[in-house]
């Protein structure tokens, strides 16, 4: 199960990072307009107006532009700086997972510096994560319930947009839904419901996939990776039926072979491939989307 629910938060906010690409060094600090400081010349004349960075708005323009756009979830660990140091040249987009935000909107974290030393020689753009920690469901409730605290974490992030270390934000808030409700996309939105449990879960991989299935099928990529039972299967289905590209988790990695091995039985995805295979696939998916 929390494999499960972790992949349905993670779909519906593939996209809010690019959306918080918006976020840019124009932006308002606690009701101020942010303008750039104003230095002493040497002849003692006019004070010099500072010079503003122009990578920041070189590296927008690089991400708006990418085709394909090639994102690296980078980890601070030995193997993710090795693998960020062998591939810099090749990735648009660094997303460290890094900066945290509490219920009250206070957020905690910095880019690891090594990582942002990488950047700077690759000249690649970095768009952090920002995500509730531990992935905690009270959180993000805590979070969407106050407008003081959202108030709180948007100027937090405009801070450090100004420092023209970033180019915007991912918003990786996961286990949105509360407990003992469905998740479903309807008219472009996420809503939730607590209609009837399907294959005895609610939420259910199911029912958000059906809701995908009528929505944005041919936009859409559906995943299943390992689970007990077979929810999600028949909702995989759907989204393939409907014209989307499907793919579960092969039998040779599945920890848990019920949900993945229901949806091989169905027909209900375009490949079956194993984990380590599975993120690499969908980046040459989205590739051919994207052009």
């Amino acid at each position: 199960m929390a494999k499960k629910s972790k992949f349905l938060t993670m779909a519906v906010f593939a996209c809010a990072g690019l959306v918080a690409l918006a976020m840019s060094a124009t932006f308002s600090v606690s009701g101020q307009e942010n303008k750039p400081a104003r230095l002493a010349s040497k002849s003692g004349g006019k004070p010099a107006r500072q010079r503003q960075p122009v990578h920041r708005n070189i590296y927008k323009q690089k991400v708006v532009t990418a085709r394909p756009l090639r994102m690296f979830y980078y980890s601070d660990d030995t193997r993710g700086y090795e693998s960020l140091e062998s591939h810099g040249t090749g990735i648009t987009i660094l997303a460290p997972q890094c900066i945290a935000v509490n219920g009250d909107g206070t957020i905690h974290g910095s880019i690891p510096g090594r990582a942002v030393e990488v950047a700077k020689t690759a000249q690649m753009p970095i768009m952090p994560l920002i995500f509730n920690q531990g992935f905690d469901r009270g959180t993000v409730s805590a979070l969407l319930h106050s407008k003081l605290a959202q108030e709180r974490v948007v100027r937090s992030m405009a801070e450090l947009a100004n420092r023209g270390d970033v180019v915007g934000f991912q918003i990786d808030f996961e286990n949105m839904a509360p407990a003992d409700h469905h998740l479903v996309m309807r008219a472009g939105r996420l809503y939730t419901t607590q209609d009837p449990p399907v294959v005895a879960q609610r939420p259910s991989g199911t029912v958000l996939f059906q809701s995908l299935a009528r929505e944005t099928a041919s936009g859409t990529i559906g995943i299943l990776l390992t689970g007990m039972g077979t929810d999600g299967a028949e909702g995989l289905l759907e989204l393939r039926q409907a014209g989307s590209y499907t793919l579960a988790e092969d039998a040779s990695t599945a920890v848990v072979y019920g949900m993945p091995g229901e949806a091989e039985r169905l027909g209900a995805a375009c490949e079956m491939l194993p984990l380590d295979a599975m993120a690499g696939r969908v980046m040459e998916l989205v590739g051919k989307v994207a052009v």
